[in-house]
């Protein structure tokens, strides 16, 4: 009777933890606007825009077929919808995007909890799932459709439904799963094959030979979409290989050691995954699995080559969640060892508001090294806390609900900082510094975060904190038509010739 009543009790404040999670993400989702990385936007939502509405800026891996299509598609399934229902509008599916991101991020959070109370007890999945839930680098990765996002839904939700020998179901999709995280992050591939070990161990041949069939449909799923997509099956594997070493590597040194990711960890947390990663070794019966794939992923990182700006810290985005399980594990350990209940009681306050204090502080950006994360990155991202709306976005959202953009020049800023369509959702010309309109006759409106001439025929008529959005003041102007337009962004070396 008193087990009824504790599994009931663990539901209900799993259900309270899964509800509070979402309203702080759905709230990301609404009041913040940022970007963590270009990939996050020309790689995912700008093709996933493509796809859903026909038109898109092209980066160079999809005019070679060297960007499988997976994640991009994952999320044009999300986008599809508000296209079906009228409300294709950036101001609506923007945020709507990330809401329904911020749902599936509650996977990750229930498999927490499934892997800390097999692992340890009800309690410590309790605790894993809370700190998953309230922790403020996870909230906000969680509504991002970045690869490394999904890579670690899928391998959660694997390593969750691994522990279920009996289940012929959940054996079949802990191989799916896990395969999946593997082929969009392929740095995870260590991990999910030590996984994929302790999770067939010791298996009947029969179990072994669902888990592999589920590998192999995930294999098939992969492979397919490359086959349909590109005309053969695993071809943007190898040719992003190939275009890496032949352009980007090819003659460059690389750090074949580089600690960069593990100080980003101390610098991210004020070094409390350090901490709760040091303490794992003292609960290290219940915590030895995740412990190994947290410096199984750190050193598959660390030890490949790499140039500094390629160094990105979503990229181990997976041990993030695997170091909270970990702290959940320690969390009830430590309430397990006081006897006394007003110091247990005493110890699982302060346990809350530390955490909520540290997450707060980081979510304000106000732990110290914090923004040392982004530094000199593609985009210093983190550096106004997770609430912050980007000026730059917020211009391409303010033009999305004009009726006369017949042209756009963003000369404010890198190209790869910009909106792109996915923002402007306007079918006109979109020009950057680097590829300039040939004459302002194309031209209708200019972000820039100089101050025009009135003679140059544009009138200011909207500001974003230093970007500035010009109009053309002539109504009736007759512009002309660019009949050489194209979305393609060109590559230096990569595409020969231009």
């Amino acid at each position: 009777m008193a087990n009824r009543a504790t599994v009931k009790s663990e539901k209900t404040i799993l259900l309270f933890i899964l509800i509070a999670a979402f309203i702080m993400r759905a709230a990301l989702g609404l009041y913040s606007d940022q970007l963590n990385h270009p990939d996050e936007n020309f790689q995912i939502l700008e093709q996933a825009h493509r796809l859903v509405f026909g038109y898109g800026i092209i980066p160079w891996e999809f005019r070679h077929d060297a960007r499988s299509w997976l994640v991009p598609g994952l999320t044009a399934i999300l986008l599809y919808p508000f296209r079906v229902l009228g409300i294709a509008s950036p101001p609506i599916y923007v945020p709507g995007v990330k809401i329904e991101l911020g749902l599936i991020s509650l996977i990750a959070i229930l498999a927490a909890y499934k892997i800390g109370k097999r692992l340890h007890s009800g309690r410590a999945g309790l605790w894993a799932a809370f700190f998953c839930a309230a922790w403020f680098e996870i909230a906000y990765f969680s509504i991002r459709p970045l690869g490394e996002v999904w890579a670690t839904t899928f391998f959660l939700a694997g390593m969750a439904l691994s522990f279920d020998h009996d289940n012929a179901v959940k054996l079949f999709f802990t191989g799916v799963l896990i395969l999946m995280a593997g082929a969009i992050r392929i740095n995870y591939l260590p991990g999910v094959l030590f996984l994929g070990v302790i999770a067939s161990w010791k298996l009947e041949k029969i179990k072994i030979i669902r888990f592999v069939a589920g590998i192999l449909s995930g294999l098939i799923l992969v492979g397919g979409l490359d086959l349909l997509t590109y005309g053969k099956p695993f071809i943007s594997y190898i040719n992003f290989y190939e275009i890496n070493r032949t352009y980007f590597m090819a003659g460059k040194v690389g750090s074949v050691f580089s600690s960069e990711y593990f100080m980003q960890t101390g610098w991210a947390s004020l070094f409390l995954y350090w901490f709760i990663i040091a303490a794992g070794f003292m609960v290290l019966r219940s915590s030895r699995k995740v412990l190994f794939i947290i410096l199984l992923v750190l050193a598959t990182h660390m030890l490949i080559p790499a140039r500094s700006q390629e160094i990105a810290y979503r990229h181990i985005y997976l041990v993030l969640p695997l170091i909270m399980i970990i702290g959940g594990i320690e969390a009830a350990a430590l309430l397990d060892r006081i006897s006394s209940p007003k110091i247990k009681a005493t110890a699982f306050g302060l346990i809350l508001l530390i955490f909520i204090g540290w997450s707060t502080a980081g979510a304000m950006a106000l732990l110290p090294g914090q923004k040392k994360v982004y530094e000199n990155k593609a985009v210093e991202a983190m550096q106004h806390g997770i609430f912050y709306k980007d000026p730059h976005l917020e211009a391409y959202l303010f033009l999305s609900r004009l009726n006369n953009v017949v042209g756009v020049y963003d000369e404010a800023d890198f190209w790869f900082r910009s909106g792109g369509f996915y923002y402007l959702h306007h079918k006109v010309p979109l020009y950057f510094s680097v590829n300039p309109p040939p004459s302002p006759a194309y031209v209708s409106h200019i972000i820039t975060k100089q101050s025009l001439d009135p003679s140059s025929g544009f009138v200011k008529i909207k500001s974003f904190d230093g970007i500035n959005i010009y109009a053309r003041a002539d109504k009736n102007f007759q512009y002309l038509p660019d009949s050489n337009y194209t979305t393609n962004i060109w590559q230096p070396n990569v595409d020969k010739g231009r």
